[in-house]
């Protein structure tokens, strides 16, 4: 099992390293095997991934570090840096990209806060150079839009719809960067109790006209102690000149921290001949 899982691994980066071109790209690279991250009752989210990126010109490996947290009742944020490896000109080129924030305020939903419908932010902080492009561009981006999701035991449901605003545009023969309106849908199924499989597909709209759709489908599973495994793959289907990437295999890591302490029990929920705190046990009598 495990020698196939790491044979698995090798051969993926085997074929993605091939001699690159010079890049080509529509719009910068926006990680979607996470873009609906892990949800669930947990307070504090940490994740570590390894992504295989195959391009139309050249191919890369991106390490992806993210951790998010609950603010409050209805606030959800994330945090997320990329560290790409890219080959080009049969040179490697690496260093930190953008940095990405998310975050989700619940409108409205049910009491495990979970399912409902969100407004949903997204910013790109320029600290990247841009020689990473597509995964840095020295531009400040931000976007808003609505998330809708229906979370259960036997499947999982998310769709959205936002626009994101570019502070740098691009009309250049190989970068290429406008505001652009992101549209997605994910489905995941549960069929046995550690295993979900997930399928989702993003189309994303250019204003200057450019379109680009992706397809992913991923597989996870939920082990001890709050450890989770997921293993995604995925292709982009636009045009040469507007394709990020041709192929993808990530392989993700996430760690889940308990958030809610235990509820403290009530003194008539207590189990007879029980005391409550600051009760006087009785007095022993001898007959």
């Amino acid at each position: 099992m495990k020698t196939g899982f790491f044979s698995f691994c090798l051969t993926a980066a085997v074929l993605i390293l091939s001699a690159p071109k010079p890049v080509r790209a529509t719009g910068p690279f926006l990680n979607l095997p996470t873009y609906y991250g892990r949800v669930d009752t947990a307070r504090v989210v940490l994740e570590i991934g390894q992504s295989f990126v195959e391009g139309e010109y050249e191919n890369s490996t991106v390490f992806s570090f993210e951790t998010g947290f609950r603010s409050g009742e209805r606030m959800h944020a994330r945090m997320q840096i990329l560290y790409p490896v890219l080959r080009r000109s049969g040179q490697y080129n690496h260093g930190y990209a953008d940095l990405l924030l998310s975050a989700e305020h619940r409108i409205v939903g049910d009491s495990l806060r979970i399912s409902g419908l969100f407004f949903r932010g997204d910013m790109r902080i320029p600290t990247g150079s841009a020689s990473l492009w597509p995964y840095a561009g020295e531009s400040l981006d931000g976007g808003a839009g609505l998330e809708f999701r229906r979370l259960s035991e036997i499947f999982d449901f998310h769709c959205s719809a936002t626009y994101t605003l570019v502070g740098r545009k691009i009309e250049e023969e190989f970068y290429r960067s406008e505001n652009y309106a992101l549209a997605g849908v994910l489905l995941g199924l549960k069929p046995f109790r550690a295993l979900t499989i997930d399928f989702s597909a993003f189309a994303q709209v250019f204003r200057n006209g450019d379109y680009r759709e992706v397809y992913l489908l991923a597989a996870g599973t939920r082990l001890k102690g709050g450890l989770d495994v997921r293993l995604s793959g995925g292709i982009d289907s636009g045009d040469s000149v507007e394709r990020i990437w041709n192929s993808m295999i990530q392989i993700g890591i996430t760690w889940r921290f308990p958030g809610t302490l235990k509820k403290k029990r009530d003194p008539e929920d207590a189990p007879p001949g029980t005391l409550s705190p600051g009760d006087t046990p009785p007095e022993k009598t001898t007959p």
